[in-house]
């Protein structure tokens, strides 16, 4: 914990499963923000078979064991731990720049009417996505504030303050994917939600080897359901994906 004479104003919530190959340096990145204020670090570790746990020990302020089933679940258990009063959400697999959370806190602490914010994330050693997804990111976002009226969350990249998440009602346990862009339909009913463009995490393209094939095959049907017709699915949208050898 930084600062540990205060009280943790940001709390940061990382979900893991089997991430020995990347958690250390997405960690790392978080040890060395250049926040004056406190914050922590709470890992939710999956039912991991490798070392993810051990690292985490070493880097994190809170490392537990999830207790229950998916994405959505283990985020709600680390929020439920947290002492911030604003919730920040990333990825065992996302280098957050140095400035990543004073960015988060300025933005919160200027603008008191806004309860949750979001920004892009761009893909390592990966120009021609990056290209396709500079081109694409502004089109889906205002498709997606079109029928929903709200901006697009990313559990990669996304805070919310305390008291307007667990207000929405937390993730939604059952939602196996696109979690975080049904939170964040939810989160709209409670008060504003901003967008920043330049608030921008790096992370790896594994889920992405195949772009157009997963867009078409798995997130455009998913994001139909939750968006439209508000239902779940039972087939898991984002399976572990670990790093190869």
């Amino acid at each position: 914990m930084k600062n540990t004479k205060n009280s943790p104003v940001i709390s940061v919530v990382i979900p893991a499963y089997n991430e020995e190959k990347l958690i250390e340096k997405c960690l790392v990145a978080l040890k060395k923000q250049d926040a004056k204020f406190s914050y922590e670090i709470i890992v939710v570790n999956g039912p991991s078979t490798d070392q993810t746990r051990a690292i985490a020990q070493e880097y994190a302020d809170v490392v537990v064991n999830q207790t229950g089933i998916g994405i959505g679940q283990a985020r709600n258990q680390g929020c439920k731990l947290a002492q911030g009063e604003i919730l920040v959400m990333t990825d065992a697999d996302v280098f957050a720049p140095p400035n990543w959370l004073t960015r988060i806190y300025d933005f919160f602490r200027e603008n008191k009417y806004v309860i949750a914010l979001a920004g892009p994330y761009n893909f390592i050693d990966a120009d021609t996505l990056n290209r396709a997804s500079r081109i694409v990111r502004p089109i889906a976002k205002e498709i997606h504030k079109a029928i929903t009226g709200t901006i697009p969350f990313s559990g990669t990249n996304m805070a919310i303050r305390k008291d307007a998440y667990f207000m929405a009602g937390e993730f939604d346990p059952e939602i196996t994917g696109l979690e975080d862009i049904e939170l964040g339909m939810r989160l709209a009913k409670v008060g504003k939600s901003v967008y920043l463009e330049n608030l921008v995490v790096k992370t790896t393209d594994r889920r992405f080897k195949h772009p157009t094939r997963h867009f078409m095959t798995t997130l455009l049907p998913a994001y139909i359901k939750r968006t439209v017709f508000k239902t779940k699915d039972d087939k898991a949208i984002w399976k572990p994906v670990q790093v190869s050898k």
